[in-house]
């Protein structure tokens, strides 16, 4: 009776560490996750301010609002793919990642846009996605 019941103990113990350390590996995954996809977002950000400042406001402005109301899905560093990201479609895919990236060009006057730029992903626990929002200026 007492082996019963020490084994019983014991298996509690056990499956309460093997579901601790399950949660703990998929907050670790969720986490690491995030900040990719933060440093996704960062790097467009990074590369719309780059683009400004070398093409000029004039250009800058010309290549980012589109018939397309300025949408672009962005799966490496250019405006290439003038829409929506499509879950569907591999090659909007960041390459070799889980990861979408998309910007949204919104001019609010002649001298300045806004900028948002949204990173999703989908994994088990179902779709996340990140944001970053800036403003850039012809000054």
């Amino acid at each position: 009776m007492e082996v019963i019941l020490a084994l019983a103990i014991l298996s509690i113990i056990i499956t309460a560490i093997v579901s601790l350390t399950s949660t703990s590996v998929n907050t670790s995954t969720y986490s690491k996750n995030v900040s990719q996809a933060n440093r996704y977002a960062d790097e467009v950000v990074e590369y719309i301010r780059k683009e400004k400042e070398f093409s000029g406001w004039s250009d800058f402005t010309s290549d980012i609002i589109t018939a397309y109301g300025g949408i672009w899905c962005m799966p490496d560093l250019t405006f290439t793919i003038n829409e929506a990201c499509d879950p569907l479609n591999n090659s909007h895919f960041i390459s070799s990642t889980i990861f979408q990236r998309m910007l949204t060009a919104t001019p609010i006057n002649d001298n300045s846009i806004d900028i948002d730029v949204e990173v999703v992903w989908t994994d088990d626990k179902g779709l996340h996605q990140t944001k970053s929002s800036t403003t850039v200026s012809n000054w």
